[in-house]
């Protein structure tokens, strides 16, 4: 789970598509016109120093992080202000909160904004972050995304002053933009990387979700879902789970939404993205007011047969993972309870139009295969009757699935479908038009076929 404080930065997603040498080297000596004799000693002081060795460099000189803002100020060529906030992530990572304070570190003792209990760098150090932020509208999408990640980085740990408001509302509207827009892969990426980390600050994080923010997010995801590759959607999903540690977040999850995140699970996704999914599906049901309507939603997707195969499989030995799931399988059978009546099933039967969902479930039946005696068996009559009358292929298939759990859960329900003529009706459809319909009139049969189902349950 989240712990405060315990991140692994990576390098800019984008340098995983160009080389971190692809920018040339500026020749500083050549904007003496425009940058001071100590700016141009500064910069060349930031340039190639080894880790061990920068630290100290940025206590020694308080005037290397005004060098680089006046670099930011005074030149417009995309190349040298790339550059430059290129020195600026190598020289803050690792040591974000510290390394930064010491280049752009602002002194203050007035009120900082305070965010939620317990939350990481909501009271931490104040940066100035305005050149950073006047980036954001550079002409270039390079200097834009490069600066979003190195403002991101900051922000995390930054305790934000109440001057800094219309700042960082700029900042949300920027990261809205793009997901707003259809962008180009990469740049859906960038972007998601650096939300990511800025969710990381509370104060940030309720700006976001104010703003409509974990709304947007879906709509994107949903957009570029087929085109997510397995670590843009791992940042995704991490964008969305910290996103829904605020109430405000979580709210914005509706049940179509809901949908993008059970298409990721059965995508059987590497184990970390599962991870993150499954716990920010967690914090979207865990509230209680609108529990209910999800549940239903993952039990019609067939999620809690996902989760069994996951659980009873043992192949995550994650245990937090783990964990996760098991809360989820009992809030899912507990709901189920709720949700899934015989009534329920009858009212539909008699619309004489089926489609698939819970009540047509083998948990459905499990629990109530013993209440189909009921007048005669009179539902199991209907059913039978929409295999011959059903115009559409799906009543004819969830009618053909319906017959096969009877058949397969009520003591001697073999019999009682052949008694109505059940079997050859099912016969019959092996040759329908339907792919779908063949399918379900086979596995029905094929119950039908069964002598044993004690003898079958067991084994």
């Amino acid at each position: 789970m989240w712990k405060p404080g315990q991140y692994q930065e990576s390098n800019f997603v984008l340098d995983s598509n160009e080389s971190r040498g692809a920018v040339s080297v500026p020749s500083w000596s050549s904007y003496s016109t425009v940058l001071s004799k100590s700016d141009i000693d500064g910069m060349q002081k930031l340039e190639g120093q080894l880790d061990s060795s920068l630290e100290t460099l940025l206590s020694s000189d308080a005037s290397l992080g005004t060098c680089v803002c006046h670099v930011f100020e005074n030149i417009s060529d995309a190349g040298v202000l790339t550059y430059t906030l290129k020195i600026v992530e190598d020289a803050i990572l690792p040591g974000v909160e510290v390394r930064a304070n010491l280049l752009f570190g602002v002194n203050t003792e007035t009120d900082l904004l305070s965010g939620h209990v317990g939350e990481p760098s909501n009271n931490g150090p104040q940066f100035n972050i305005e050149p950073f932020v006047k980036l954001l509208s550079n002409g270039d999408v390079a200097v834009q995304a490069r600066s979003l990640y190195v403002l991101s980085l900051m922000l995390s740990v930054s305790g934000l002053h109440p001057s800094q408001a219309d700042l960082i509302k700029f900042v949300i509207s920027h990261v809205m933009d793009i997901l707003d827009t259809n962008g180009s892969n990469s740049v859906i990426a960038a972007c998601l990387q650096s939300l990511s980390i800025l969710l990381r600050n509370g104060i940030i994080r309720n700006h976001f979700n104010s703003r409509g923010g974990v709304s947007a997010l879906m709509i994107c995801a949903e957009k570029s879902y087929g085109d997510l590759g397995s670590d843009s959607q791992y940042t995704f999903l991490l964008c969305l789970w910290s996103a829904c540690f605020d109430p405000k977040g979580a709210e914005q999850v509706d049940q179509a939404a809901l949908a993008v995140l059970v298409n990721i699970l059965k995508s059987e996704p590497p184990v970390r993205n599962m991870r993150v999914c499954i716990a920010a599906i967690r914090l979207i049901i865990e509230d209680l007011d609108r529990q209910k309507a999800m549940c239903e939603t993952l039990i019609e997707a067939k999620v809690p047969k996902l989760l069994d195969a996951l659980y009873s499989g043992r192949r995550i030995k994650d245990i937090e993972l783990l964990v996760d799931i098991e809360w989820m399988r009992k809030t899912l059978v507990a709901n189920f309870s709720v949700l899934t009546t015989f009534a329920r099933h009858e009212q539909e039967l008699l619309t004489k139009k089926l489609k698939w969902s819970m009540v047509h479930e083998e948990i459905f039946w499990k629990e109530n295969a013993l209440k189909f005696e009921n007048n005669n068996f009179s539902s199991v009559r209907l059913l039978l009757g929409l295999l011959k009358e059903a115009k559409d292929e799906q009543t004819k298939a969830v009618a053909c699935s319906d017959i096969g759990y009877f058949v397969q859960y009520f003591p001697n329900g073999k019999v009682i479908v052949d008694s109505h003529g059940g079997k050859m009706l099912l016969m019959n459809l092996l040759a329908d038009e339907s792919p779908a319909v063949q399918k379900q009139a086979l596995l029905a049969c094929s119950k039908i076929m069964v002598n044993n189902w004690v003898s079958v349950k067991a084994n």
